[in-house]
């Protein structure tokens, strides 16, 4: 990934910090085989320093790592694994009706994509949440928001009395989102 051109001079600590993230961008392209300590080490850092982790709550980190991973395009990706979808089927009886399929399928919340005759059956295809990909995406969405107490339990007392609709804006509100009901400036939500 290439670094995003920036009229800041890069400081000594910034550029031990911009070469980490680069030495990982590697280890993960060369199946991750070294951890972010060994990356560290190798970058120039301590054994406390790199056990530590220090460096990602540094200013210079975040500055480094904005030039790397934008936050409007972290948030479009994540946006992105919130909503993806897969292609699921089910089998019916050949003798159904595809109305009544329909109905059934359309009953959970799916739309039918298409209904084939197969021999003696039917399949109907649907799109379903990608569960997986959108557990992840909440995980993430968690971590940034600082919602972990302990780095596995979300505290859940910050959403106690909170509407469905609340939550909803909290959460695109911290991804940099506008919401339909507060249309201002996306990061502070004021006109």
């Amino acid at each position: 990934m290439k670094k995003k051109q920036t009229k800041k001079k890069l400081g000594a600590v910034a550029i031990k910090h911009k070469r980490v993230i680069e030495k990982m961008s590697e280890n993960i392209q060369n199946g991750g085989k070294k951890t972010a300590k060994e990356i560290k080490k190798e970058c120039g850092y301590s054994d406390s320093y790199a056990e530590s982790s220090h460096m990602s709550e540094t200013k210079t980190w975040d500055e480094v790592a904005e030039d790397y991973f934008p936050s409007d395009k972290v948030a479009s990706h994540i946006d992105q694994l919130l909503t993806a979808c897969e292609i699921q089927h089910y089998v019916f009886p050949g003798g159904e009706k595809d109305e009544d399929i329909r109905k059934t399928i359309e009953d959970f919340g799916f739309k039918v994509m298409k209904i084939s005759k197969q021999g003696e059956y039917k399949r109907a295809y649907f799109a379903i949440m990608n569960a997986q990909a959108k557990k992840g995406a909440l995980e993430m969405i968690c971590k940034l928001k600082k919602l972990y107490t302990d780095g596995t339990v979300v505290n859940v007392n910050s959403f106690k009395g909170k509407s469905k609709e609340d939550l909803v804006e909290i959460i695109l509100g911290g991804l940099g989102f506008k919401s339909e009901s507060n249309p201002g400036d996306s990061k502070t939500g004021k006109e």
